[in-house]
């Protein structure tokens, strides 16, 4: 039993190893890592790569799952704050005075910019052609991964 959790955990970290941002595989240590962990990646049968895509699919839709609840009991609990806030009347008192506006504007175009920057970095990484050519590549792990996840929602 310890044998096979060992070497399924050894496979999750395999397959994370994989599915790495390939820019930071430009880095020495961590490419010299990356490409002992794809070789012994490569070196799995196909129920290793079955089982490892499996297990990562379900642990990242578990870690899905919780960071979606926990954004909105934030929300919900924001909301219900600032409802009580302005109930009370505190929010009427909050003035921000005509001097900070420039400072209020830079704020707000470095949130805007930092946010078309992530969106940019998730579509660069997660391009349709690359999920496509590691799916057609890896089929054993992506039908892992996708039964993984599906269980991981549904449980």
């Amino acid at each position: 039993m310890k044998a096979t959790i060992s070497k399924t955990l050894y496979s999750i970290v395999l397959l994370l190893a994989l599915l790495a941002s390939t820019t930071r595989a430009e880095e020495s240590s961590f490419k010299n890592t990356y490409d002992y962990l794809k070789k012994k990646y490569d070196d799995l049968p196909e129920n290793g790569k079955l089982a490892t895509g499996a297990v990562a699919g379900y642990g990242v839709s578990r870690v899905a799952i919780k960071s979606a609840v926990t954004v909105v009991k934030v929300a919900g609990a924001a909301f219900v704050a600032t409802e009580a806030l302005n109930a009370a009347g505190v929010l009427d008192e909050i003035k921000i005075p005509d001097h900070f506006s420039s400072e209020k504007e830079n704020l707000k175009r470095r949130a805007l910019t930092a946010a078309n920057d992530f969106r940019n970095g998730v579509r660069e990484k997660l391009k349709p052609e690359t999920l496509r050519r590691f799916m057609e590549t890896d089929r054993m792990a992506s039908i892992g991964f996708a039964s993984g996840a599906f269980l991981g929602f549904v449980l």
